[in-house]
């Protein structure tokens, strides 16, 4: 192989009224190369660069400006202690995914993330918590967020502006309904799974108020909620009440009478206490409701018979899990179990038997439209008069119960 000429020429050239500089050499392989400046001191400095370059066996040719660029770029990176390599690898990794410069993006961060403490669900919770009670919501809402959110914070560890909605999505769809504080291997019914979700989104709301998060909706935005069935209205019939009344343990024959004959929810008679059972009315107290109001509901005739023939005992509702037992009652009566069936029973006889939409909304703690689009002449007035005509036997056994 012959040696490599470690020389360069330059050639001026007139094009028009343009003149330029053409430098010419052979590369380390031995091909003519060319090179055009637009003056002779620009030509002279390229071609000493290529001369030193091939001096040193050099294959390729930095210029002298490429080098000053070379030796800025050092110091520029100089700070982050990463290989220029490295950075440059990051830059375009960068650029390739958003098609946006760097600088663009960090802009972006700034405006939407400087003064975000960064902090975890667990961290939110108590706050969240204190302000909603401060804020004057019922005590079933706090105790039903602090039970949903504590399930969300003992699966999420990293601060909640690291948590993707994906995540969220997926956390959401796995879930298994909780009994006694023990997973079963059962779903979560979808009506369900938006109620955690709406938790979610409380804290989201909450937390962007306070900073701890940049956007409450972006990541939010890709959960999407489960399509709920359309509520359908169970009942029970007077018969197969009598029946359930009659087989009921001591323990849960108060609450299922108030859950039947004065429409209260399933954690409003969990919290009924005898002083709130007095005169003419059950008062179910606003920290009680689920809507954060107070309400009297009239104590039918038949409701107080059943009253008066028992000691109630503080809080009057003695069992545990009464969402539990229900089922196992209504299977012991040879019956399927029917969802909020009496509480659902309550409103569609009562409305029955009044015909009065506000009233009966006033008393059930809801809007008269649900009970117009919901409840509206699903029975008689005959059948609601049955219902409010199930009176205790003529021989029932006193019961007194034990103070909590």
């Amino acid at each position: 192989m012959s040696a490599v000429k470690r020389s360069a020429k330059i050639y001026r050239f007139k094009r028009g009224k343009h003149t330029y500089w053409q430098v010419a050499w052979y590369d380390a392989a031995g091909k003519r190369r060319f090179k055009n400046r637009n003056s002779k001191a620009k030509a002279k400095t390229f071609a000493d660069d290529i001369v030193g370059a091939l001096a040193s066996g050099k294959t390729q040719v930095v210029s002298a400006a490429q080098w000053e660029q070379f030796l800025q770029i050092g110091e520029i990176i100089k700070p982050t202690g990463k290989p220029m390599a490295l950075v440059a690898r990051e830059y375009v990794d960068v650029w390739t995914a958003t098609g946006k410069p760097i600088s663009e993006l960090f802009e972006f961060w700034q405006a939407h993330h400087l003064g975000i403490t960064s902090k975890t669900a667990a961290e939110i919770l108590p706050e969240l918590l204190a302000s909603k009670k401060q804020d004057g919501r019922s005590d079933y809402y706090v105790k039903d967020l602090r039970t949903r959110l504590e399930r969300f914070a003992s699966h999420f560890k990293k601060p909640i502006g690291a948590i993707s909605g994906p995540e969220i999505d997926a956390w959401l769809r796995g879930m298994k309904v909780s009994r006694k504080g023990k997973e079963t291997d059962a779903d979560l019914s979808r009506r369900s799974r938006n109620n955690y979700q709406d938790a979610v989104r409380a804290m989201w709301s909450f937390a962007k108020d306070k900073n701890y998060l940049a956007d409450a909706n972006k990541e939010l935005k890709k959960v999407k909620a489960a399509k709920a069935p359309h509520g359908q209205i169970q009942i029970w019939t007077p018969d197969e009440m009598r029946k359930m009344l009659g087989r009921a343990g001591k323990k849960l024959l108060p609450y299922l009478l108030l859950r039947a004959f004065a429409g209260v929810r399933y954690a409003e008679g969990m919290r009924l206490r005898p002083s709130h059972i007095s005169g003419e009315f059950v008062t179910v107290n606003a920290e009680s409701s689920k809507v954060s109001e107070r309400r009297l509901v009239p104590i039918q005739p038949n409701l107080r018979a059943w009253l008066d023939r028992l000691k109630l005992s503080d809080p009057i509702c003695q069992e545990k899990h009464p969402g539990d037992r229900l089922p196992e009652l209504a299977r012991k009566c040879g019956f399927k179990p029917r969802h909020n069936a009496l509480r659902d029973s309550f409103i569609s006889y009562r409305l029955a038997v009044t015909q009065d939409i506000g009233k009966v909304a006033n008393e059930a703690g809801n809007s008269p439209r649900m009970i117009l689009n919901s409840y509206r002449e699903l029975v008689t007035p005959a059948q609601g008069q049955a219902w409010f005509e199930i009176f205790p036997p003529a021989k029932i056994q006193r019961v007194r119960f034990k103070s909590a």
